[in-house]
């Protein structure tokens, strides 16, 4: 059996560190056509094509792979055994979206609750490997996932790489997600790693002392583009407007995993001079989505089928803001069918000057539970303005324990001052209405941040 790309990878990180070095120091000498695998290669020759398929295509495409997925569920997975007849629709008497939209909307709490209901029986071993997510709320969940999905989620990511406009071998500075284990500095600094053309840094080093530090290991590796979570392309930002220390220039900034807020891109990009495009996705596999050259977040169709729904679990039309729920065309090993991912977004109906017939997403929010509660019961998005251009606050986040107030705390700059408190405040009363929120100011070392490093607006600890 041919190696898949996670096979490949597994094997490269496996190696003691000392020969993981001999082979990076080797890596750009190999072709590029031989560090991927034969499958990979064949999905990005796939996805360059689909991306400028016909919306007519585009539903042919789905609707083959959507009746291939309800069909295996149908016949392997317990909890759908008796939801769906798999005859039916091997013999197209039945439409396989119609199917779907008779399903129940699953979450993550019901799934996790319900783990034998959901894995197929008898799929071979070599074929799949275990996903452990953490979430925005620190819970973990483990699942298993084909290795097939995993190495069409990175044909996408390369696909990606053409709409910004990255090259493969253009130096690469990452801030990386997950906390690193084996730090390399031998004199205090915060940890890094250095493998192939690649820096990867520490997404939770990000003080001044630790962002000084990375600057001048940036400086010297002087990287042509990032990838970062937006607050740590935030924070990087504005220390190297403060200091002047920077000396690098990116070409390109890549943000995912947390919400990039429209003034904050336009903050980063006027500093660096260069574009900041955004990516959305879930560890689940099912649902991806990219900027393309103009800024405009397209979904991966070939990937699953997102729908948009209301509290009823009803599609609202287009332009309305919604529940992401998606079901991933890969998943079958444990099927994600109408998974509800906590996100909330908007569906645009508009064309894009790109010609992808790919889908739109005029917004998403990666958090659909950041909310505030007011007296009145009153239910509002999270104030993602409220504190812009308040000098002095380097992070914030809101904390709500209790309808009609809140705790916010403040890690602050060196130049914070009571003024402001004082103009977040009066932001707030002009949002919501004086006294309709009791707000406690707090002043802390570090916020709140996920086992991953990801750090979000709002922290809701109100009961169910």
């Amino acid at each position: 059996m041919p190696l898949s790309q996670y096979d490949i990878y597994s094997f490269y990180r496996s190696l003691p560190a000392p020969l993981r070095s001999v082979l990076d120091a080797g890596y750009y000498l190999v072709p590029e056509s031989m560090k991927r695998s034969r499958s990979l290669k064949a999905y990005l020759a796939e996805y360059r094509e689909t991306q400028w398929y016909t919306q007519e295509q585009l539903h042919e495409y789905q609707t083959q792979r959507l009746r291939t997925l309800l069909t295996y569920a149908a016949r392997a997975v317990p909890f759908y055994k008796e939801l769906i007849d798999s005859s039916a629709l091997e013999a197209g008497e039945s439409e396989p979206w119609l199917v779907l939209r008779q399903l129940p909307v699953v979450d993550k709490a019901f799934l996790k609750n319900r783990m034998g209901d959901f894995s197929a029986a008898s799929f071979p071993q070599e074929r799949k490997y275990e996903v452990t997510t953490s979430g925005s709320t620190g819970s973990f969940f483990k699942f298993p996932q084909t290795k097939e999905a995993f190495e069409r989620q990175e044909a996408l990511t390369l696909r990606y790489l053409d709409w910004f406009g990255i090259q493969r071998r253009w130096r690469h500075a990452i801030f990386y997600r997950a906390i690193m284990k084996h730090p390399k500095s031998d004199y205090g600094g915060p940890p890094y790693e250095r493998f192939r053309n690649r820096l990867f840094l520490s997404q939770f080093h990000t003080d001044d002392a630790g962002l000084a530090y990375y600057v001048e290991m940036l400086n010297d590796f002087q990287p042509e583009y990032f990838t970062l979570f937006p607050t740590t392309a935030l924070m990087l930002t504005r220390h190297c407007k403060k200091f002047g220390t920077a000396t690098f220039k990116p070409k390109v900034i890549m943000c995912y995993s947390e919400n990039l807020y429209e003034h904050h891109r336009q903050e980063i990009e006027e500093f660096w001079g260069c574009k900041v495009f955004n990516r959305y996705g879930a560890s689940e596999g099912c649902v991806s989505a990219g900027d393309c050259e103009h800024q405009h977040l397209h979904l991966a169709s070939e990937l699953g089928a997102t729908e948009l729904l209301g509290k009823d679990d009803r599609p609202l039309p287009l332009g309305t803001e919604g529940r992401v729920v998606v079901t991933g065309f890969h998943t079958e090993v444990f099927p994600f069918i109408r998974y509800d991912t906590g996100d909330r977004g908007v569906l645009s109906g508009s064309p894009c000057a790109c010609g992808r017939m790919l889908p739109t997403l005029d917004y998403v929010d990666g958090r659909g539970d950041d909310m505030i509660y007011t007296k009145d019961g009153k239910c509002v998005a999270a104030l993602r303005d409220f504190a812009i251009d308040t000098a002095g606050i380097r992070l914030m986040q809101i904390i709500q324990e209790k309808k009609g107030s809140a705790v916010i705390n403040i890690v602050p700059e060196k130049d914070y001052s009571d003024e402001a408190i004082q103009q977040i405040q009066e932001n707030i009363d002009e949002r919501l209405g004086a006294g309709h929120l009791d707000v406690t100011f707090r002043i802390v070392e570090d916020v709140e941040r996920s086992p991953s490093g990801k750090i979000r607006l709002v922290i809701s600890r109100l009961p169910e």
